[in-house]
């Protein structure tokens, strides 16, 4: 069961065990201040899968565990970030113009208005010396230039979609072996994106569900 998820809902997937259909999947889960959820009944989609869309009120650690017909199966760790809102403030502020983004009309109700200054010398030379102050100290054409921001920005909306796509990959924990695996897998192609073993509050690889909890079980 991947482990990044977003404020807000976000929906769970569940494998059962030997992929048995018919199972009544339920769940408990943590908060980061270690304040127990009610318990969630999960809805199967076919074949042993079964889905939870659920609401992570604010970011963090939070952490659930999952029965199957009342019977402890397994451990979700789930790290929730802020991300979606930040991209959902983007979506506000910029629109998509046949390939190039403008800003918004609402974004643009607070801009400066006016009809500008003449051009003398003397303005432009105060234009000209604000310019080399916004340049800065050890500006070089080829390396800080509008073209290589712009190849800057590329880079960060690539990261952006990889995260995006990590946010709403399939979120699997396969616990037919040990230890137990963490998979997050792309929801379109199956891809695997991440693969790493479980590991409990101990840091102890996680084998079977009598360590599930770590430190949390023994106390």
């Amino acid at each position: 069961m991947a482990n990044f998820y977003s404020v807000g809902v976000n929906r769970i997937i569940y494998k059962a065990e030997n992929f048995t259909a018919g199972k009544t999947v339920t769940a408990y889960f943590w908060n980061t201040s270690l304040e127990r959820s009610a318990l969630q009944t999960f809805f199967e989609v076919s074949d042993g899968l079964y889905y939870l869309d659920y609401d992570f009120a604010a970011s963090g650690t939070h952490f659930g565990l999952f029965y199957e017909n009342d019977v402890k199966k397994a451990i979700g760790i789930f790290r929730v970030t802020p991300l979606q809102s930040t991209i959902d403030k983007l979506d506000d502020t910029f629109e998509d113009d046949d390939g190039v983004y403008r800003f918004t009309e609402n974004a643009l109700e607070q801009a400066p208005s006016g009809t500008g200054g003449d051009a003398t010398a003397a303005n432009q030379a105060t234009i000209i010396n604000h310019l080399t102050d916004v340049k800065g100290t050890g500006f070089v054409r080829d390396s800080n230039s509008l073209v290589n921001v712009t190849d800057d920005l590329a880079a960060v909306d690539t990261g952006i979609a990889d995260l995006q796509r990590l946010i709403e990959a399939d979120k699997i924990i396969d616990t037919s072996g040990s230890p137990w695996v963490l998979e997050i897998r792309d929801k379109d192609t199956k891809e695997v994106l991440l693969r790493q073993t479980m590991k409990n509050t101990n840091g102890e690889v996680i084998t079977n569900i009598n360590n599930v909890l770590g430190q949390l079980e023994k106390e």
